[in-house]
């Protein structure tokens, strides 16, 4: 009789850690399963800002088809076509722009627009070119485009002529500055700045002449540039130190000295610091995965979408 209370009051009281558990666990795990399923539907796009910067934001998606996911950038890009973007960005591709056709083929896009395309005035032509390259290059399984208008591809902006490369890549370059006094070993490097007022991240891509790898100029560049009259900050202190670093395939191990972190955020790496220098070496390496370092223990770890 004993054991027989005994084992009810056993299982009655482990019945109740059990709900209790479910109770105070499950929508902690819901909430992460929205986040993660929120972050998984988002895709970087690159709009126009009142700067007339072409900067970037993210926009959700039910499109998992990379068709469908094509056409639904290039309807963000186009005037007229979408009325609910964030932050005050605008497209850029001319109003009435119709897509005629595309296709992909080894992670080559081929895109067909109609005349409209050409009526771009020629402030906002290399805009045009640089959000279209770096909105549809964000979708996994696309590396380079081919602009097409009327099935006769693009070779040189409508108004100044000036020439466009037979594929269309990152490597074009956006929003760019010329800070070179000599041609022969300059770099082309891009590196991402927030607006501290819109919260969304404007990429810079400059060419400069620096004897040091690409790792090392971009944390120099994040760290020291300034831009005048502008809202745009990296967040990141001056005196930051880039100790070492290792590059194994597409990921990379950076080890920092302890000014990585903000002392008014507790000691943390806050999200525009460990952006900033993130999407700055994957746009400008092609890395994904990243490790954070300080005086040689990890801190954060995190790999970027597509």
């Amino acid at each position: 009789m004993i054991r027989r209370i005994t084992f009810k009051k056993i299982c009655l009281t482990s019945l109740l850690l059990l709900v209790a558990f479910l109770l105070y666990n499950y929508p902690e795990g819901l909430d992460k399963h929205i986040d993660s399923e929120f972050n998984n539907k988002c895709n970087n796009i690159y709009l126009i800002d009142d700067n007339n910067l072409v900067a970037m934001t993210s926009i959700y998606t039910i499109n998992d088809e990379l068709d469908k996911q094509i056409k639904d950038t290039i309807d963000n890009l186009t005037i007229g076509l979408k009325k609910d973007l964030p932050n005050n960005l605008k497209p850029v591709i001319p109003l009435n722009t119709k897509l005629l056709s595309f296709g992909v083929q080894d992670k080559l896009l081929k895109i067909n627009f109609s005349k409209e395309f050409n009526s771009i005035n020629e402030e906002q032509e290399e805009q045009m070119i640089e959000a279209l390259t770096y909105s549809l290059t964000e979708l996994n399984g696309i590396d380079k485009i081919m602009i097409f208008v009327e099935n006769k591809q693009l070779t040189s902006l409508p108004n100044s002529k000036k020439i466009l490369p037979l594929y269309l890549d990152r490597s074009f370059g956006i929003n760019k500055i010329y800070n070179i006094t000599k041609i022969k070993n300059a770099k082309m490097i891009t590196t991402y700045y927030i607006d501290v007022d819109n919260h969304y991240y404007i990429p810079i891509s400059k060419l400069i002449n620096d004897d040091n790898d690409k790792v090392d100029i971009i944390i120099k560049q994040l760290k020291t540039t300034t831009f005048n009259n502008s809202n745009l900050s990296s967040k990141i202190n001056n005196q930051l130190e880039l100790m070492n670093y290792e590059i194994l395939n597409d990921a990379i191990s950076m080890n920092f000295n302890s000014l990585l972190l903000d002392s008014i955020y507790e000691g943390k790496l806050i999200e525009e610091v460990k952006y900033a220098i993130s999407y700055s070496i994957h746009d400008t390496l092609g890395i994904k995965n990243f490790t954070f370092k300080v005086n040689d223990m990890d801190i954060d770890y995190f790999r970027l979408a597509n």
